[in-house]
């Protein structure tokens, strides 16, 4: 598996609809794939979604529905109807909240919202995306994953890693790297291990198509 550390650990954020390249992922076998027919689940259930998620998770993969949080500003009650619906239309295996803060300010926002998943569906799990490593460990405590590392590849170069992340299950942590070229890929690798995160998605892709194409190196 050349766009992450290998099956098992690849994280694949699918925001396309169900064809080619979703079943590209599918043959894959990634470790999560987050879905996101129209910025959420959409005004109602589509039968391809339906099919194709059903597909994915046969094959094993974990399926995990697109919400965007607006940083604490979304009203809870429209992210909570969305949890609803990717759960009875998709079944899916658990929600990823995109926009996420990282402030203690927000903290009773993202834990309300971690509740109403689980309260929802018990083994739903519950992955954010603050794009940072956290400034208050409510969050850790809150989210089975977190994205805490979405950016380019010379960034990811740069970046210095809170020595507690090692206090935790590699498991915990997800990192997106864009514009990262095929020869940067095994020392791309060799950085997602060394900082603790078992999850990771690379692409050669600048970050307005990361999520809407699939790496060129894709396989």
């Amino acid at each position: 598996m050349s766009s992450a550390v290998n099956g098992s650990s690849l994280f694949v954020p699918a925001y396309f609809y169900p064809g080619p390249l979703w079943d590209k992922v599918i043959h894959s076998k990634p470790a999560f794939v987050v879905m996101n027919p129209d910025n959420g689940p959409g005004a109602q259930p589509d039968p391809n979604f339906v099919k194709t998620v059903a597909q994915a998770q046969e094959a094993g993969i974990k399926i995990l529905g697109y919400i965007a949080t607006g940083y604490g500003l979304e009203n809870t009650s429209k992210v909570t109807e969305a949890i609803f619906q990717y759960d009875s239309w998709y079944k899916t295996d658990g929600i990823f909240l995109d926009q996420v803060s990282s402030k203690a300010e927000q903290l009773e926002y993202y834990q309300t919202v971690a509740d109403y998943i689980r309260r929802s569906n018990s083994s739903s799990l519950v992955a954010i995306n603050p794009g940072t490593y956290p400034e208050d460990m409510g969050y850790m405590a809150l989210a089975d994953m977190i994205l805490a590392f979405e950016g380019s590849f010379e960034s990811y170069t740069k970046i210095k890693v809170p020595l507690w992340t090692h206090n935790f299950n590699s498991s915990k942590f997800v990192h997106v790297v864009y514009e990262v070229e095929e020869i940067a890929l095994a020392h791309s690798k060799v950085l997602a291990a060394e900082r603790n995160a078992k999850y990771a998605f690379f692409t050669d892709l600048k970050r307005r198509d990361a999520y809407t194409l699939l790496p060129s190196y894709f396989n």
